[in-house]
């Protein structure tokens, strides 16, 4: 089965979630398919990513696509003049905030993210270009890609991979903030009917979660919509570490680059870290993953936090800590939640961040949806050494069982066959 896949952006390095979680669902498809990668490419470093992927599967041949001009190389006397240009430049002109923190700093009223920009002619060109040598399904990750179900529909069976229920990050954006900024219920409005639109040009969508599933369905009633989770990001671990003392620190996984965990960590640190460091003087609270200089300082009490940048062994960053998971908006599942259970770490989150999974309150997660409480909570488990390992051994046992390879494997194929057979009796 050859299957044509296109995506915004490259599953390396394991940076974000979305990149994790196409990794191991390559993984988990070895030996079962072969796929074409179509991705856009805008800078060099990407393009040596590029490289670097490619040589990690050899059922996966990645189309890395150009869509970024390097700078030309100007004499000594052109690079002087500019210098020059560009000093007098930041002397006298009015000063702009550093690269990150107009991110970091967004105010209440703030747009939610649009996802409906135009595909650059370049990326369009390769996609078909390997749609014309043939393939058996295309299929598009995460929402930018919707865009190119009109050009696909009819021609193969196309199949979308929806990592993030659109409208509904939208319509809980605009809730979480509280605004009443015309220009954001616009684009709210906007994307719903645009999301709807594209959702109709495709065959099936896959959803990662029973309630997005639910919530599809209502959506875009004629779409055949599929669960089938990616994989835990790491390995689970085989059995789940004793915890035996009280626990002091918490950890956050998570980069800058997704605007709900920017809304999170600074809800945290500004309404619930002060009690937290109150009560528990030598409490610390570590950040896992990518943040600029700039987003870091513009959190609040920035002092407490300890941020520790990318982590090759995501387990072994998270044992021996409690992971806080305080999220507002999006939809899908968190996969920092499936690293924290494949690591036996206990985990604190909201309603909506717990959305999705399966277990329990209480017995695989704590849940709690206000400041207050949230505090407690994190307090209350940091000391309770029976339910840190309750937690910890219920999570563990949930991960193995529905987030393996090979349950993701076999739930994928399923899909792929019956795509195929649906398209088959339409087109005989």
């Amino acid at each position: 089965m050859n299957i044509l896949i296109a995506s915004p952006f490259l599953p390396w390095p394991l940076t974000e979630g979305g990149r994790a979680a196409q990794y191991r669902t390559f993984e988990a498809l070895q030996g079962a398919c072969t796929f074409t990668l179509v991705v856009p490419m805008n800078s060099l470093q990407e393009e040596a990513d590029a490289k670097v992927f490619a040589g990690r599967f050899s059922n996966v041949t990645v189309e890395a696509v150009r869509c970024f001009q390097i700078p030309r190389t100007h004499s000594w006397g052109t690079r002087c003049r500019n210098m020059v240009r560009n000093f007098f430049r930041t002397m006298f002109s009015a000063p702009q905030p550093p690269l990150g923190v107009q991110t970091a700093q967004m105010p209440g009223n703030a747009n939610p993210d649009y996802p409906f920009d135009n595909l650059h002619p370049n990326f369009v060109a390769a996609v078909e270009k390997h749609l014309s040598k043939g393939c058996d399904i295309f299929q598009a990750e995460f929402t930018e890609m919707m865009l190119l179900g009109p050009l696909m529909a009819g021609r193969v069976p196309t199949l979308l991979v929806h990592h993030q229920l659109h409208y509904v990050y939208a319509r809980r954006f605009l809730e979480a903030n509280k605004t009443d900024n015309a220009n954001a219920r616009y684009l709210t409005e906007r994307m719903l009917h645009e999301e709807a639109a594209y959702l109709k040009t495709f065959d099936a969508a896959i959803v990662f979660s029973a309630v997005d599933q639910q919530a599809l369905n209502q959506f875009c009633p004629q779409l055949a919509v599929h669960v089938s989770p990616f994989p835990s990001p790491e390995e689970p671990m085989p059995v789940a570490l004793p915890f035996d003392q009280p626990v002091k620190r918490f950890v956050f996984v998570a980069s800058e680059s997704h605007r709900p965990n920017v809304d999170g960590l600074r809800w945290f640190m500004q309404d619930v870290w002060p009690t937290i460091k109150n009560q528990m003087p030598g409490a610390i609270i570590e950040v896992v993953g990518k943040w600029s200089p700039a987003a870091q300082t513009s959190l609040p009490h920035h002092g407490d936090i300890r941020f520790a940048g990318f982590a090759a062994d995501l387990n072994k960053a998270l044992q021996n800590k409690i992971m806080i998971v305080p999220v507002w908006i999006g939809s899908g599942i968190r996969t920092k939640i499936l690293a924290a259970w494949s690591a036996s770490c206990p985990v604190v989150t909201t309603t909506i961040g717990m959305e999705g999974l399966p277990g329990c309150a209480g017995e695989h997660f704590v849940v709690a949806d206000d400041a207050p409480t949230f505090a407690s909570a994190c307090i209350e488990l940091s000391q309770n050494l029976e339910k840190l390992n309750r937690l910890a051994a219920n999570g563990l046992d949930l991960v193995k069982k529905n987030y393996s390879l090979a349950a993701v494997r076999k739930t994928r194929l399923e899909i792929y066959d019956q795509l195929l057979a649906n398209h088959r009796k339409l087109r005989p």
